[in-house]
């Protein structure tokens, strides 16, 4: 009887044991495949992050580079329209400050010469210059015509002028301008684009 009996106990412990090891097992493989299933999803997550996260970094720098080469654009505007400004001012007192009475009847003797080549009757020779130029300048001018060229031109006061002087022929409404401000237009259309090629860098 007791043989009996603890042959009972021990199948009983043994399938107790098996059943534990059993579950145990099981609950280890579902662990393990829980662990693989939520590492698998971490991962998926991870990478969906850092590729969001690198498309944002990408859209961020292409922004910046963006806002960068439109900043560095409006200062070299900026700068160029700046110094411009500058250049004409500084050529144009140049130019006014060197037009003296020699260098205007010197104009007015070229102008003469190469008017008097096309034969048109008697030269009528029509100045116009600024008002200080005629209070300092209209009679040095005028005796030089005189003098040289036989020609007592009409001095005109131009309204619009500064310095230098426009010269008309024989009553016509055409003048050849060599005032201080078509001067420095002329050199500043020159010099502009070589002022903007040294500052972008273009200049050979």
């Amino acid at each position: 009887m007791s043989q009996e009996l603890q042959g009972l106990l021990d199948r009983i412990q043994k399938e107790g044991v098996e059943s534990a090891q059993k579950q145990r097992d099981e609950i280890i493989a579902a662990a393990k495949s829980n662990a693989d299933s939520i590492i698998q999803r971490t991962n998926m997550e991870a990478e969906a992050i850092l590729k969001t996260t690198r498309e944002e970094v990408k859209k961020i720098e292409e922004r910046s580079r963006a806002t960068i080469q439109q900043a560095s654009r409006d200062i070299l505007i900026s700068l160029e329209a700046e110094l411009l400004k500058r250049m004409k001012k500084c050529v144009k007192s140049t130019v006014s400050d060197s037009m003296s009475a020699s260098l205007m009847t010197e104009i007015i003797k070229k102008m003469v010469d190469a008017y008097s080549k096309c034969p048109k009757g008697e030269i009528k020779l029509d100045v116009i210059l600024s008002q200080k130029d005629i209070d300092s300048l209209a009679e040095a001018i005028k005796s030089a015509m005189v003098k040289d060229l036989k020609i007592n031109p009409q001095i005109i006061k131009g309204a619009d002028l500064s310095s230098g002087l426009k010269i008309g022929f024989n009553g016509s409404d055409i003048f050849f301008d060599f005032s201080d401000s078509t001067i420095t237009d002329i050199v500043c259309e020159y010099l502009s684009p070589r002022l903007s090629a040294i500052l972008k860098g273009d200049a050979k």
